[in-house]
């Protein structure tokens, strides 16, 4: 992940950052990462941002529109919150969940 968001973004657009509380600055947006993998899909990433509205949204793949993921405050708690399932598999995306701060 490291080695996408560094090309991507460059190694000054990002920081990882230990939790959902952190203090951002005005041109960063918190995004978290969770890995799944077996039901026989291998490995997937999936990932949640913070909108403005201080609520989480995420994205199921390409054809799905941005969802609301109502009610969560701590994505790491969320263990059986829509956005952590794939497909009917509840908490498919079951790895520990890794924060960053993401500067636009």
């Amino acid at each position: 992940m490291v080695e996408w968001l560094n090309c991507n973004f460059g190694s000054n657009k990002w920081r990882e950052v230990n939790h959902y509380a952190v203090s951002l600055t005005i041109d960063e947006w918190l995004v978290c990462m969770r890995v799944g993998k077996g039901g026989g899909v291998g490995f997937d990433y999936h990932f949640w941002y913070r909108a403005n509205d201080g609520k989480w949204y995420n994205k199921h793949g390409y054809y799905y529109a941005s969802e609301c993921v109502e009610g969560v405050v701590n994505p790491s708690t969320a263990n059986n919150s829509s956005g952590w399932k794939l497909e009917d598999i509840t908490n498919y995306y079951s790895s520990t969940t890794v924060y960053y701060a993401v500067k636009v």
